[in-house]
C-alpha cells in the first residue's frame, strides 16, 4: 500500500487484527467453522484448516484489506476503504482495552468464552489424527 499517510497502515493494521480474531476466535462465527470443519471435499476441508490457523487466515484477511484499499483508491473514494477499517480497527482496540482492564486472567478468560471447546478445532484435531 504504497501510502504517504501512515493512518492508513495503521487502520489496515486494526482490520486485520479484528477480521483474523471474529474469523478464528470469535463465537458469531463459530458456525462458519463447524461448518467447514463438518463438510466433505477439498474446498471445505481448506476452509476449515484456514479458519482453525491464526496465522493463515491473517494472509487472507490481509490480502482482502489491501484489495479494499486498491478498489477505493481505484474508485477515488477513500470512504470505501477508511469507514470499515476504521469500524474493524476500533472494536481491535475496544477488545484489547477491555481485556487488559480485567482484573483477573480467570474472569478474562471466562468472560470470552474461551474456556469453552471450539468444534471445528475438535473435529480438525481428530480427523488429522486418524
Amino acid at each position: 500500500m504504497p501510502e504517504s499517510d501512515p493512518f492508513v497502515y495503521v487502520l489496515a493494521l486494526g482490520a486485520v487484527l479484528r477480521l483474523t480474531h471474529l474469523l478464528v476466535d470469535d463465537r458469531i462465527t463459530l458456525p462458519l467453522r463447524t461448518w467447514a470443519a463438518q463438510g466433505a471435499g477439498p474446498g471445505r476441508r481448506f476452509g476449515a484448516a484456514v479458519l482453525s490457523c491464526t496465522w493463515c487466515t491473517s494472509i487472507w484477511t490481509s490480502a482482502a484489506t489491501v484489495a479494499l484499499w486498491w478498489a477505493a483508491r481505484w474508485a477515488q473514494h477513500p470512504g470505501l476503504f477508511a469507514v470499515p477499517a476504521l469500524v474493524l480497527s476500533l472494536s481491535w482496540v475496544a477488545s484489547v482495552l477491555e481485556i487488559w482492564s480485567d482484573p483477573t486472567p480467570s474472569e478474562r478468560s471466562s468472560h470470552h468464552f474461551h474456556h469453552l471447546p471450539d468444534p471445528a478445532r475438535i473435529v480438525l484435531t481428530s480427523s488429522e489424527r486418524g
